[in-house]
């Protein structure tokens, strides 16, 4: 009898520690965590956000992506910062990706592939690659994180704030606005508020490296 007494105990405690550990998640789920973060997880972010807001990615509310937006993103997300990926075609006028390319980017940054390759608005689709104009002169666009919260089973709700500045301008991103008035610049380049945005994000964590997948991104 003493024997199934203590068994019980231990079997009730255990459920009781168990009820107070779940407990402990709920209050913790959506805890603001943006005080935690470290100068370079904070950078890190910003140059994740940037990658979207310099290309003018389109709203979509989570589980509703289209190809069209991931296309755009892929297309120049590779434009910008993987060009050795591209190849100049049209008498020099034009670049092209090959598609593969492109829905691995697609994937790699939504966690989504493209489903069906495409020509959209200002994007050709030509012999299994997408086709851009070349240009430059463009304003400068860059995001900074304003808020992260934890929301549990890795998924977390960021709030960012998108700049824009003229193109020449070569100032920090990272920087705290105040600092950009301090750096020398031109009064007509230096960053003004374009748009705030609020976003949902999936933490990725291989081999001790930690990426992000954006599954939601909305005006605030």
């Amino acid at each position: 009898m003493k024997t199934k007494i203590i068994t019980h105990f231990i079997l009730f405690t255990a459920f009781l520690l168990a009820i107070n550990s779940c407990n402990n998640r709920a209050k913790d789920s959506g805890k603001d965590i943006f005080s935690h973060l470290s100068t370079t997880e904070k950078s890190n972010l910003n140059v994740f956000f940037s990658n979207f807001s310099k290309i003018y990615t389109d709203t979509f509310s989570q589980g509703k992506i289209i190809d069209k937006i991931k296309i755009n993103f892929a297309v120049y997300y590779n434009y910008r910062n993987n060009f050795k990926a591209l190849e100049i075609v049209n008498e020099g006028n034009s670049a092209a990706l090959n598609a593969d390319i492109a829905s691995k980017t697609a994937e790699e940054f939504f966690g989504k592939a493209i489903n069906k390759n495409q020509p959209i608005e200002n994007i050709a689709f030509e012999n299994n690659k997408y086709v851009i104009r070349m240009g430059d002169g463009e304003r400068f666009l860059f995001a900074q994180i304003l808020s992260l919260s934890d929301m549990g089973n890795d998924i977390f709700d960021a709030k960012i704030q998108i700049y824009a500045a003229g193109s020449g301008w070569a100032g920090d991103p990272n920087a705290a606005p105040e600092m950009w008035k301090n750096q020398g610049e031109e009064i007509d380049k230096l960053p003004v508020q374009e748009v705030k945005m609020k976003a949902k994000l999936k933490k990725i964590s291989n081999n001790g490296i930690t990426k992000y997948n954006l599954l939601e991104f909305l005006f605030l």
